[in-house]
């Protein structure tokens, strides 16, 4: 007598072992990006810290080295035996360190979370297709990011020139057209392996592809190019390895069958499955801007809304005498009395990590100085909505003084925009 019901797939337990190659890699890889990126996970540092909630801010600092210490050992017990339980444990630990800091929302970070969550809660084989499909769309929505004037006009002539300088080629003899189409090759090349990853009989040319475009970008963003931060070469190198060890067809899991068992018992599967699915459709949400940047796979995008801090002639002696050289504060010049304070140079030199890039960041790292050294009316934010894609313009608010910037933070956010100092 057959089964009668629809077929259903048996949730794991914490003795059944997770996908071994994806797991493994899962913790090297996090591992690797924690230790590139050291000094944001612990609360000895010069930025503050800005929780999501603002009852986070008393949240001792011994609790980062806590967590940093349980997901350190997570990570290493993980490499030598996966198990469920030890994944969810040091994911837990991860979730921590991000709730007590925006900061530490940083890409990587969230996409290891969202693999935890699939490792953890389904069959082998199951994660393995859902991670797959997240994979695929990660690539998809970057692209999408990065299809307008914004990026071919800054970042992307920024990367086309680093190739031309290899290869000894002068950019001058190309029209303007020709320059915007080859800066848009990085975008156009990240659709094209979602969609060869996405399809089946091409899986081995997506993973050939991807693997091409991320050692490409190590050598475009590294040392020998733009100069970028360890963390985000890591995190090249990392997703090269993803896109190897998730679609390089394997047998014992793509035949992989489910099995039937009791809908009683499907809830954490269900769990996984509905927050993963949410995290890759939710990016749409991020064309009205109501989904932030990097969650939804805005990477290298700088057409998001932006914000920079100023500060009165009269007060920029107190960022150094506070700081020293590692807050960097533009020089005195004739255009005016407010010098340029480079939040984004300071919180990379500091946290080894690029900013948060959503305007309530800075304009809570801004309250926060402003309250720390009593700037008073001496503190300036200019907030930018994100680019049209088609023009390139935004619209821009100052805001002046630190009542003002409080009110501002108050009417705008909905999250926390208190930070908090912890050395």
């Amino acid at each position: 007598m057959g089964y009668a019901g629809a077929v259903r797939t048996i949730p794991p337990t914490a003795a059944d072992p997770p996908p071994p190659l994806v797991s493994r890699l899962w913790a090297a890889g996090l591992l690797s990006l924690v230790a590139a990126t050291f000094t944001l996970w612990t609360p000895h540092r010069d930025t503050p810290r800005v929780p999501p909630v603002g009852v986070l801010n008393a949240a001792p600092a011994s609790l980062d080295f806590v967590a940093l210490g349980v997901l350190v050992f997570g990570c290493l017990a993980t490499l030598r035996r996966p198990r469920r339980t030890t994944m969810r444990i040091t994911a837990g630990a991860l979730v921590l360190l991000m709730a007590v800091d925006q900061l530490r929302w940083q890409p990587w970070a969230y996409q290891a979370l969202l693999f935890a969550l699939l490792l953890t809660s389904l069959p082998a084989a199951s994660a393995v297709r859902w991670a797959r499909a997240l994979f695929v769309s990660i690539y998809l929505w970057a692209a999408v990011a990065k299809l307008d004037v914004v990026f071919a006009g800054t970042l992307g002539q920024q990367i086309l020139q680093v190739v031309a300088g290899w290869l000894s080629w002068d950019q001058s003899q190309l029209s303007p057209s020709a320059r915007t189409a080859l800066a848009l090759a990085m975008p156009v090349t990240e659709a094209v392996v979602g969609l060869l990853l996405a399809w089946p009989r091409a899986r081995r040319w997506g993973v050939g592809l991807a693997c091409g475009l991320h050692l490409a970008l190590v050598a475009t963003l590294g040392p020998l190019g733009l100069g970028h931060r360890l963390g985000v070469l890591v995190w090249n190198a990392v997703s090269a390895a993803y896109a190897a060890a998730l679609f390089w067809p394997r047998a014992s899991v793509d035949r992989e069958k489910p099995t039937p068992t009791e809908p009683a018992s499907l809830w954490p599967a269900r769990i996984g499955r509905l927050v993963v699915a949410t995290a890759i459709a939710a990016p749409a949400l991020s064309l009205w801007g109501l989904w932030d940047r990097w969650p939804a796979w805005g990477l290298y995008a700088p057409r998001g809304e932006r914000a920079e801090l100023y500060v009165h002639n009269r007060v920029a002696d107190r960022l150094a005498d506070e700081f020293g050289p590692s807050l960097p504060v533009a020089e005195p010049s004739d255009e005016g009395p407010w010098r340029r304070v480079e939040l984004d140079a300071w919180v990379l030199t500091d946290c080894r990590a690029p900013r948060y890039p959503q305007n309530r960041v800075v304009v809570a790292m801004a309250d926060g100085l402003a309250g720390r050294l009593g700037l008073g009316a001496y503190v300036r934010v200019n907030v930018a909505t994100a680019a049209n894609g088609r023009t390139g313009e935004r619209e821009w608010t100052t805001i002046e003084g630190a009542d003002a910037l409080r009110r501002y933070a108050d009417d705008q956010y909905w999250l926390n925009t208190r930070p908090r100092w912890t050395r």
